[in-house]
């Protein structure tokens, strides 16, 4: 789209995002870039939580746009962090993916889909006696992955998948499930070497046999494998999640046509499915799924087989209580309690 000409008094402006790392197809950002005469900034985060804690701690002022899951997008809105977005400044997105559009719920008008994957265990298959097949292989693992394993640094994601392994639901209000889950956390803790995410390129530790085994989204699985093919994902076959990530834009953005315009930049078919296959995930554009190549439609990874998926299940915002007894329990194991 030739933007300098359609998009006037944008030339000179910065756009500032809160973006994971490695989300965002460099080559997209530079044509954006030069298009409309402006320059992005991205703010990386590793997790939600750290998302949260960031604009606790210093405001949402000066930021445009922000990536969310789906179940942060009720609780953003009811702060007052986010605002809905004008749908006539959005005419390239077309056709979205029903699952990611359901996934938004009351907050569609709030929310642009973006990507949908899962959470699963990446391992390298020259490192581990047996393959990794359930969440219970990374939680009571061999006794070779004792300082070897990676585990985001998300309390929902390492309680929620501890407690799927015991056979209770990531979105429990049971708070007897939570405990557990910490029980069985803690006691992966010997084997824990780290906390955080990997990094996704030749200097990762799973690379470099620093580590053997990690808990990490499926996209981010394939980029390994791209980089190392002794990388295998497994989707656990006691369950995980299936989660979609949304662009939410905040309320005070000091730019919020030039936000709209990123978007709609991004979400032209063909831009969104360059951007799927630079980042590994599956986009939310049905319209630009078309584009995409048969290889990576037909990756399991990337796209799971329905038995898989029947086994997936997505978080929900969970009530005050379950929520404190999971932070309480992801503190404990913080401090090696």
């Amino acid at each position: 789209m030739g933007a300098a000409a359609g998009a006037p008094g944008f030339e000179g402006q910065r756009l500032h995002i809160l973006n994971w790392s490695d989300y965002l197809d460099a080559e997209l950002v530079s044509g954006f870039e030069r298009a409309y005469g402006v320059e992005l900034l991205q703010t990386h985060f590793e997790t939600d939580e750290d998302r949260d804690r960031l604009l606790a701690e210093t405001g949402v002022a000066g930021y445009d746009l922000v990536i969310l899951d789906s179940a942060s997008l009720l609780p953003y809105r009811k702060r007052g962090w986010i605002r809905p977005f004008d749908s006539v400044l959005l005419p390239s997105l077309g056709r979205l993916l029903e699952r990611c559009v359901a996934a938004s719920g009351a907050s569609s008008a709030y929310s642009v889909p973006y990507f949908w994957g899962t959470l699963g265990i990446a391992y390298r298959a020259d490192l581990v006696e047996s393959p990794l097949r359930r969440w219970m292989d990374l939680y009571r693992p061999e006794e070779g992955l004792r300082g070897k394993i990676v585990m985001i640094d998300d309390a929902r994601e390492v309680l929620g998948m501890a407690a799927r392994a015991l056979g209770y639901s990531v979105s429990s209000e049971d708070l007897e499930a939570w405990e557990a889950a910490g029980k069985l956390a803690r006691e992966q803790r010997p084997f824990v070497h780290s906390y955080g995410a990997l990094a996704l390129d030749e200097t990762s530790s799973i690379v470099s046999a620093e580590v053997a085994a990690a808990q990490v989204y499926n996209g981010d699985a394939v980029a390994l494998r791209e980089t190392d093919s002794r990388i295998r994902y497994v989707h656990p076959e006691d369950g995980s999640t299936i989660w979609v990530d949304h662009w939410a834009l905040f309320a005070d953005a000091p730019h919020p046509e030039l936000a709209h315009a990123f978007l709609d930049y991004i979400g032209q078919p063909d831009h969104a499915a360059q951007n799927a296959q630079s980042v590994y995930f599956a986009t939310c554009s049905a319209s630009a799924e078309r584009l995409l190549p048969e290889a990576f439609l037909q990756d399991p990874v990337i796209y799971p087989p329905r038995e898989v998926m029947a086994r997936l299940e997505p978080y929900r915002q969970l009530g005050a209580r379950a929520l404190r007894r999971i932070n309480l329990e992801y503190a404990r194991i913080k401090a090696r309690e």
